[in-house]
């Protein structure tokens, strides 16, 4: 048996607890780099100290608590670097095609629904009542918000990011480090390193990584 533990002590890395819990996993605490967060305790669990802990643990296994692409990046390849497992963490009530790929690390929460023949590459989140539906292709380290609702055979970049609420019509590409506005209606394609809003959405700013 593994020793379990959720890198990041924030609502993300709660959430993250949550769904282990469901799953009747035994999690011995939260990894966080905040030291001053060292002590104190999440829903019961308490925060151990930073990489340290991991690194003197030689059966240890990660669920990644965090909501933002960029530094659950750098988070999975870190515990990589240390040999680290990378567990995904599969809310018991989300309802799974039996052949999509998951890749590892990915996050699925309560009441999303992924439908036959998606891909999902490492460190992807797919939240709390989120829909994906037949043949899309989530690259890696993607994040569809909370109730984000993609129809079939759209491809989502990798670091981008679907807002709360938003729709993707079919068969639409959305670019790597994209921002999609909560309550957005894409009906268009979408180039990288872009944020686009509204309905129908329309890109308001460029940016990089």
């Amino acid at each position: 048996m593994k020793d379990i533990f959720i890198f990041g002590a924030g609502g993300h890395g709660k959430v993250i607890l949550d769904i282990l819990m469901e799953c009747d996993l035994k999690i011995q605490g939260f990894i966080d780099e905040n030291p001053e967060k060292v002590g104190q305790t999440v829903s019961g669990y308490p925060i151990l100290g930073g990489w340290e802990v991991l690194e003197k643990s030689k059966n240890a296994a990660l669920s990644l608590g965090i909501g933002n692409n960029i530094m659950r990046e750098k988070t999975f390849a870190k515990a990589q670097s240390l040999g680290c497992d990378i567990l995904s963490a599969i809310h018991p009530r989300a309802t799974i095609s039996r052949d999509t790929k998951i890749g590892e690390g990915s996050v699925i929460m309560a009441n999303a629904v992924i439908n036959p023949g998606v891909i999902m590459e490492e460190g992807v989140v797919v939240n709390t009542g989120a829909t994906v539906d037949h043949d899309c292709f989530l690259k890696r380290f993607c994040h569809v918000h909370p109730g984000g609702n993609l129809a079939g055979r759209v491809i989502l970049g990798e670091f981008s990011y679907v807002g709360t609420g938003t729709a993707i019509i079919q068969t639409l590409t959305i670019g790597k480090n994209v921002i999609i506005g909560a309550g957005a209606a894409v009906v268009k394609d979408l180039p990288d390193n872009v944020t686009a809003v509204g309905v129908p959405a329309k890109i308001i700013k460029h940016h990089t990584v």
